[in-house]
């Protein structure tokens, strides 16, 4: 992370990157949250119905906090965020992603 700070401040303040980092984090979170509570066939014609928002509410229910609390717990949060952020992509929402979401 140090070397990739150093290299970004050849372009910009240090003020201006971790604003940058902010507004990017604000996307991502509203993606998920966007993902969690839309329900129903996503768009396109193949019928594929949404899946993030009862998968989180299992999750709740079964009283798994939103913690890392054990490596299973944490997967499936993990999992989650990453289906609510695919179903909110494929709904033709704002599209975010990071270096490994394709190989994840």
């Amino acid at each position: 992370s140090e070397l990739m700070l150093a290299n970004e401040k050849a372009w910009r303040s240090e003020a201006e990157i971790r604003a940058g980092l902010l507004k990017l984090w604000d996307a991502m979170q509203e993606c998920v949250s966007n993902g969690l509570g839309h329900e129903g066939i996503l768009p396109g014609g193949l019928n594929v119905r949404r899946r993030a928002a009862k998968l989180h509410r299992s999750l709740q229910e079964l009283g798994k906090p939103n913690v890392i609390g054990s490596t299973m717990s944490a997967m499936e949060w993990v999992n989650l965020y990453a289906l609510a952020v695919n179903e909110e992509n494929a709904a033709g929402g704002r599209m975010v992603t990071a270096p490994t979401n394709g190989a994840a």
